[in-house]
């Protein structure tokens, strides 16, 4: 008795259960549910299994969590996270470099006056 194996090396992107549009939907449903607010500002596109995800959050641990989230809806073959981080706390991290720098400047001028002087 023969046992039919099926096989999965002829898989095609037209063999998906799920179109475009339904897979767009559906990952955007799960993203509003469980990644929490920041996720409802996040445009998602979807294209042969592939999410593209696109907007603002906060924060870096709001931008992985809704990533891995998406990953978790079926169907879903591959992310493309392009989700920007530009909440305060980035702003205060590019004021406190500026900041940084400019300490670190003054400390050298005030250094290389002493030594000249």
């Amino acid at each position: 008795m023969d046992f039919y194996q099926p096989s999965f090396s002829s898989f095609q992107p037209h063999d998906r259960l799920f179109g475009d549009e339904d897979l767009q939907r559906r990952v955007a449903i799960f993203l509003t549910t469980h990644a929490g607010a920041q996720a409802r500002q996040i445009r998602v596109s979807a294209s042969e299994g592939r999410v593209t995800l696109r907007g603002r959050v906060d924060t870096s641990v709001a931008r992985q969590l809704i990533q891995a989230c998406c990953r978790r809806v079926a169907g879903v073959i591959d992310v493309h996270n392009e989700i920007r981080i530009s909440g305060a706390r980035a702003t205060v991290r590019r004021v406190a470099a500026g900041c940084a720098h400019l300490i670190i400047s003054d400390s050298h001028s005030a250094v290389t006056q002493e030594f000249a002087a």
